[in-house]
């Protein structure tokens, strides 16, 4: 049997010393009984998060994302520098896998992923906000905002908004205060927002 460890959420299986860069495969059809002797494909990395897309198995590890035959088990692509900011920082849509980094939020078109946050990733000017006698810096750009949100203990996520055709990265910034990136699909346009924070 395969387990996850409860508090370290970290693969496990008895007979084995250490599976935390392996994928097992359950047999077809029943989902909870795997053939751990046959059934595996070993990352070169630990995974941090993976998903289903386009008919393979997407797994992001700490510095590339990899690109995974399920049927055959091997690794057909890799794309270096490319990570996942947390478990569930992706979403997988008709209009492809939108998913985030520490550097850049992509959106895989079903051949590669694409880089779509230059625009947000720094801000050219820093906006400020009166605090009293003082002037306070407002976090604006994403690289700065998805630090923060992790330095928070929050969660960085993004998720698609149907009604308004667009993927949404949710952050908060050094006050806690939640912040929202949109991505409008039709207009290819980044705004940003107040939000509740992205606390799970």
């Amino acid at each position: 049997f395969i387990i996850y460890h409860k508090n370290k959420k970290k693969l496990y299986h008895p007979k084995l010393k250490n599976v935390r860069h392996y994928i097992f495969r359950s047999l077809p059809d029943n989902f909870y009984t795997y053939d751990w002797v046959n059934e595996f494909c070993i990352m070169p990395e630990e995974p941090i998060a993976m998903t289903s897309f386009n008919s393979r198995l997407y797994v992001w590890g700490k510095n590339k994302l990899y690109k995974v035959d399920p049927i055959n088990l091997v690794i057909e692509d890799e794309y270096e520098g490319i990570s996942i900011a947390g478990p569930n920082a992706f979403v997988k849509t008709e209009f492809g896998l939108c998913f985030l980094d520490m550097n850049n939020i992509y959106l895989h078109d079903g051949n590669r992923p694409n880089p779509i946050g230059q625009p947000i990733l720094e801000v050219s000017a820093f906006p400020t906000t009166a605090s009293g006698d003082n002037l306070k810096k407002i976090q604006s750009g994403y690289r700065e905002l998805v630090s923060q949100t992790i330095s928070n203990g929050d969660f960085p996520n993004v998720f698609y908004l149907g009604t308004e055709n667009c993927f949404a990265v949710a952050l908060s910034d050094a006050d806690k205060n939640g912040k929202t990136f949109t991505y409008n699909l039709s207009n290819k346009r980044w705004d940003i927002a107040d939000s509740p924070r992205p606390k799970g």
